[in-house]
């Protein structure tokens, strides 16, 4: 089960030059689209009033289309946003499986060294008994 990364990365210099056209209320929007988005995989037209507290529909409109792009699937995106999705999940896959490879290797050494031990034993165990009777024949 993939789980959904909870923190995007925000390139403050990318987000204020693609905003500097925008008002402070377009603005607002935005940055809720964009975390909507992000929480919910895309945004469907039932969560788009909640990207604005007043209400302001056109505004909202106006920052969907000018910063988003409808998929087949009726949902908007941003892309530079689904981007960032993928890099997270590939390096999150990535690392899932980094992991797995370190923990077969540590149970395989880990198993050696069980055997390894269990041999020292023995012949330690054997080498005592060996002690034991030749000290008893003196």
């Amino acid at each position: 089960m993939v789980r959904k990364p909870p923190a995007f990365q925000f390139f403050a210099s990318d987000f204020f030059s693609g905003v500097a056209d925008m008002t402070d209320a377009e603005v607002g929007i935005y940055i809720r689209l964009l975390c909507l988005s992000w929480d919910k995989g895309g945004l469907s037209e039932r969560q788009l009033p909640s990207a604005s507290h007043e209400g302001d529909e056109a505004a909202v409109r106006s920052v969907l289309k000018w910063k988003f792009h409808r998929d087949e699937d009726g949902l908007w995106r941003n892309a530079r946003l689904e981007e960032t999705r993928q890099v997270q999940l590939a390096r999150s896959q990535a690392g899932r499986k980094g992991g797995q490879t370190t923990q077969a290797n540590f149970k395989q050494k880990l198993k050696q060294t069980v055997k390894q031990t269990a041999k020292q034993n023995q012949s330690l165990s054997l080498s005592l008994i060996l002690n034991l009777q030749f000290q008893t024949q003196k």
